[in-house]
């Protein structure tokens, strides 16, 4: 019997995330780069730009990575940025990779993350690490 509750609060919790990774906040900033299936290349600086939408205040960027968009998971903060910066330099770590898709998730510390916008799925690609394709 409880491991059947167990389960069932797992699935839950699940759920609720999943459906935030594939909706984020129609209103808070998206993140135009990297693009929708452009390659970035590990051990770089990657210049990640997003629209601020006339926000301010502190948020944080996320890398998330799965097989495809129904099994991404954070792997790693990249940072703790302002909003209306627009735009961080990332120093994409060489030891990233293993993932099939990435993308990169704003929250807004604000709300404990419940703000959020993302970017398109993009692909980490680097000395040790091959495209998915």
């Amino acid at each position: 019997m409880r491991s059947s509750t167990m389960f069932r609060f797992v699935l839950a919790f699940s759920a609720v995330a999943f459906g935030q990774i594939l909706n984020p906040t129609p209103s808070f900033s998206s993140i135009y780069f990297p693009r929708n299936g452009e390659t970035v290349i590990a051990g770089t600086l990657y210049h990640i730009e997003w629209n601020a939408n006339e926000l301010v205040g502190p948020a944080t960027l996320f890398l998330m990575g799965g097989d495809d968009a129904s099994t991404l998971q954070v792997l790693s903060t990249i940072a703790h940025v302002d909003v209306n910066k627009a735009g961080y330099r990332w120093a994409v770590d060489c030891s990233i990779g293993g993932q099939k898709t990435y993308l990169i998730k704003i929250s807004w510390d604000g709300d404990n993350g419940e703000t959020f916008g993302i970017s398109p799925i993009f692909y980490i690609q680097g000395p040790n690490v091959g495209h998915p394709n």
